[in-house]
């Protein structure tokens, strides 16, 4: 999921373009484990940009 989100947000579309409605719990909690983790950092939440970089 997370390399999906990264795709979709390199390409210039929303991070959750293309989750279905199946994925969309599990979107869900990936998106929040990010968010928390860039709050752990001091980034706040919804840093996808800063997510691609550390992922790289």
């Amino acid at each position: 999921m997370i390399e999906r989100m990264l795709h979709n947000h390199s390409n210039g579309l929303r991070k959750d373009y293309g989750v279905s409605g199946d994925e969309r719990d599990l979107y869900k909690t990936v998106n929040g484990c990010i968010d928390t983790v860039h709050e752990w950092l001091g980034h706040g939440r919804g840093r996808i940009n800063l997510c691609e970089v550390y992922m790289k």
